[in-house]
């Protein structure tokens, strides 16, 4: 079984994004990109509220506090990948879809700027008090 069926087995959706709930970004960035007219549903699941996921990604060696996952056609998707492949699948529509699509879906973007995207990451999270996904 891979670790896309595994996820899928104990989440219940084939489609996924899984982010961290406590980061203000990523849970603006999952609820923002609109995906569903393109891949079909699509689960957005908090990491921190899906430890059976947590423990079962760390086992294969992704750590969720260093990237985002999206889990789409059998595959899971890591960090600046899963940000490439949610922007070529996502609509367009408004400003910043239509900004978040012609950046990001480019993989040497992706590559150059996600590492700035965890640093802001972390710092609003310790600003606002928070810790890292258990």
């Amino acid at each position: 079984m891979t670790l896309a069926q595994e996820i899928t087995t104990i989440s219940g959706a084939d489609t996924m994004i899984l982010y961290d709930g406590d980061c203000v970004y990523c849970s603006h960035y999952a609820a923002l990109i609109k995906l569903r007219q393109n891949v079909g549903p699509v689960a957005l699941l908090n990491l921190r509220e899906q430890a059976g996921i947590v423990t079962l990604l760390r086992g294969h060696g992704i750590e969720p506090n260093r990237g985002m996952v999206f889990v789409y056609q059998d595959r899971v998707h890591y960090g600046e990948d899963a940000l490439q492949i949610l922007a070529i699948h996502s609509e367009t529509s408004g400003i910043l879809g239509l900004a978040n699509r012609s950046l990001f879906r480019y993989r040497w973007v992706s590559r150059v700027l996600y590492p700035v995207l965890k640093l802001g990451r972390r710092l609003t999270l310790i600003v606002r008090g928070k810790t890292l996904i258990p």
